[in-house]
């Protein structure tokens, strides 16, 4: 079964699975609904630290090489790697005020997703590929998500730039690929989970590598390594150009080393939580758990459901890729929205 592209100007309908066609003035309110939905009081815990490791930088003119803030480890080693978020962040902070940092992380959202609309565009070959489909699984996603001040709203941005340049790669042009240590350039100074790129472009490579080698031959397979191993290695290499150098590169994997084993913060902070246990493990105490539950199973749901019904048209190494966040989605619960970033244009 496949979506039914429908001309923007066609009335509202859905007839079924797949089909559907929505008019404009749907389309804004779903913009608007995003909007508002992402304009309130900030309610994130380490926004304070974020300005203040900013302020930390422009007074010592250099990122922290210690812990500058607890008092307890005086001593312990500092990785700071987000602080050109930090830095923007600072700056919006003292011109504008509170407004303009929600103003601001509100554009960082919307641009993640008009990437997500980019990449739907490439998938659907040009066409306007915006059905029922895809309108119910950007209004579950305005919902569910949290809207909080944080850089993980440049991770969803730079995963999903990494996932066209790929996807332009697999439609027969080489050059999207040479965007890739640029993106990695800027990722790994804004944000420690530049970490899922790596992970997304070995998971792809390796991939690709052993589809063509079960279908051409390995002569087939040197000829891509020749293609696509250039770009992978500028983009390694381009992670160097942190202010910690390599101990800045390694620092996502110990980090993740750590929360996945037997650590405190695994079973006090959701995020941290195994999908299942965030979603039916914990104790229900008002109707807004029951919502989020609830929200988030429907925005599961429908992720599954577009990924079953457009399973054919997906490539084998965006299939490795898709399956392997799925898999840290149910890990840690924090990791289902770049689930989302990689799977949506698919599943929409």
């Amino acid at each position: 079964m496949q979506l039914n592209i429908l001309s923007w100007n066609d009335p509202f309908r859905l007839k079924g699975i797949g089909q559907g066609g929505i008019p404009p003035w749907a389309w804004v309110l779903l913009g608007v609904c995003g909007s508002l939905l992402s304009w309130h009081w900030i309610t994130n815990e380490d926004l304070g630290f974020q300005l203040h490791a900013a302020k930390y930088l422009l007074e010592n003119g250099d990122v922290p090489r210690q812990e500058p803030f607890l008092w307890t480890e005086p001593s312990g080693t500092y990785i700071n790697l987000q602080w050109l978020w930090q830095l923007s962040c600072y700056v919006i902070w003292n011109t504008g005020g509170a407004g303009w940092l929600m103003a601001f992380n509100l554009l960082l959202q919307l641009l993640a997703v008009g990437v997500l609309g980019v990449r739907r565009l490439q998938l659907g070959q040009g066409t306007l590929a915006a059905g029922a489909g895809t309108y119910l699984i950007l209004l579950v996603f305005f919902i569910q998500n949290d809207w909080k001040i944080r850089p993980h709203s440049l991770s969803w941005i730079y995963l999903g730039l990494v996932m066209l340049a790929l996807e332009i790669y697999e439609r027969g042009d080489r050059r999207g690929l040479f965007f890739l240590p640029f993106i990695f350039l800027f990722w790994v100074n804004c944000h420690a989970l530049f970490s899922l790129g790596l992970a997304t472009l070995l998971i792809w490579a390796s991939a690709n590598l052993v589809f063509t080698l079960l279908r051409q031959g390995s002569r087939e397979v040197r000829s891509k390594t020749k293609e696509f191993g250039l770009p992978l290695v500028l983009s390694l290499a381009a992670c160097f150009i942190n202010p910690y150098g390599m101990a800045g590169l390694a620092f996502p994997f110990r980090q993740s080393q750590i929360l996945s084993g037997d650590h405190y913060a695994s079973g006090v902070i959701m995020e941290f939580e195994p999908l299942w246990k965030a979603v039916l493990g914990r104790e229900i105490l008002d109707p807004g758990d029951w919502f989020d539950g609830g929200m988030t199973v429907i925005y599961l749901f429908l992720l599954g459901t577009g990924l079953c019904l457009g399973r054919r048209s997906i490539s084998l190494p965006s299939w490795a890729v898709i399956t392997v966040f799925a898999l840290l989605s149910l890990k840690m619960v924090k990791n289902m929205n770049y689930f989302f970033m990689v799977a949506g244009p698919y599943a929409a």
